[in-house]
């Protein structure tokens, strides 16, 4: 998944301009395209655990893994305190800490996903955590970390929770519990039972 390219401007401007909305890679392999069904508050569906963060109107939805999704508030605690209170680098290194954890437990799920959905999903965190270790660095060495920034971070990791997350998540339920296969001659042997057929 990717942004539009608009080095200079904020997140709010990013998200509120709908002739260039988020863009999602295509399920199908289609490509990039413009994500509605994922990135549009209307479209965010009521799960059973609510979820509280939020940045300019998208809200971290709930995974349906109750491991993953509590992970995934405290990284977002982390991530609103640094927006709050400025990014330092004890700040970012806790952050950095925090999400290797997480993507440590998301790691070990990975087996239920395709081969280049499971490569896909992992370089997103490899590119994520070098995020967080470039900001990281400029903080060590004096640099100013932006609100803006932060937001990006936060956005970028709202995105990847509610898209590529929410897909492990479903992926590792169905691998747990896959549909019935049905044998044909079983099936035929069975609509000559007569307890089926008074049904």
């Amino acid at each position: 998944m990717t942004y539009p390219q608009q080095s200079t401007a904020t997140v709010h401007a990013t998200i509120s301009q709908p002739a260039k909305p988020l863009f999602c890679k295509g399920i199908y392999g289609r490509g990039f395209e413009p994500c509605n069904r994922h990135h549009s508050p209307k479209a965010i569906p009521k799960h059973r655990i609510r979820m509280t963060h939020a940045v300019s109107g998208y809200t971290l939805q709930a995974t349906g893994s109750d491991a993953i999704d509590a992970e995934h508030g405290a990284i977002m605690d982390i991530l609103e305190s640094l927006s709050r209170g400025g990014a330092d680098a004890a700040g970012l290194i806790a952050l950095r800490a925090e999400l290797a954890h997480h993507f440590d437990t998301e790691s070990t799920e990975m087996a239920a996903l395709a081969p280049d959905r499971r490569e896909q999903h992992e370089h997103a965190h490899r590119s994520f955590l070098a995020t967080v270790d470039s900001l990281a660095e400029t903080a060590r060495n004096g640099g100013a970390i932006t609100g803006d920034e932060v937001n990006r971070l936060m956005l970028w990791f709202i995105v990847h929770s509610n898209t590529a997350d929410t897909e492990l998540v479903e992926a590792t339920r169905y691998a747990a519990k896959p549909p019935p296969m049905i044998d044909m001659a079983d099936w035929l042997a069975s609509l000559d039972d007569p307890d089926l057929q008074d049904a």
